[in-house]
């Protein structure tokens, strides 16, 4: 560890002279051909990459956002002198939360996972007329068909209610992000209904 104490700050473009005064061994490297790699980040590990990899995925806040919060967020001394090692590159931080979204997926393939999902669903959400959440899985095209039979008895008994009742149907393409090869993709939709 190093430490360096300064009485007073120097002015700018002014020569400083710096004393060291070495404490135990020094084992730097006498071969000049030798490269030393001395890595200018904190690493981000252990309890700490979890917490902060679980806090970006709650948050759905991206990788450059936290990095930059990070440097907004840094004292006068850090500022001063340069040093950016407490905050993550957004590198780091986008593959700490990829691991951590890893950790949760019940297989690696999507449509396996799927059928997963569709089989603890309908395990857990017994209904009288069908069971589950996940109700239909195509693969090409690629569709899924979500809802449960209390949504759609829900919206029976609107109707039975409300005369002048109406089911609006919504797409959007925005909201989900290309899968496989972005040559051969597809606009994949979501579409969304609600009882009015």
């Amino acid at each position: 560890m190093v430490e360096f104490l300064v009485k007073e700050i120097p002015p700018d473009s002014s020569t400083v002279t710096v004393h060291v005064i070495v404490t135990g061994r020094c084992n730097h490297a006498s071969d000049s051909s030798t490269n030393i790699n001395r890595p200018n980040r904190r690493r981000l590990v252990g309890s700490n990459r979890l917490s902060v990899a679980k806090a970006l995925d709650d948050l759905s806040l991206s990788a450059r956002e936290h990095n930059i919060r990070l440097l907004a967020n840094m004292t006068i001394q850090q500022c001063s002198s340069g040093n950016t090692t407490a905050c993550q590159t957004p590198a780091v931080l986008r593959q700490a939360v990829n691991e951590f979204r890893k950790q949760k997926q019940l297989d690696p393939d999507i449509i396996n996972e799927l059928l997963i999902q569709k089989d603890v669903w309908e395990q857990s959400e017994v209904g009288t007329k069908f069971s589950g959440y996940i109700i239909q899985i195509a693969v090409d095209p690629f569709s899924v068909v979500f809802f449960c039979q209390q949504q759609v008895q829900g919206f029976i008994d609107y109707v039975r209610r409300e005369p002048n009742s109406a089911l609006h149907i919504d797409a959007t393409g925005s909201i989900i992000c290309p899968m496989g090869d972005k040559s051969a993709w597809k606009t994949i939709f979501l579409y969304f209904c609600t009882a009015q």
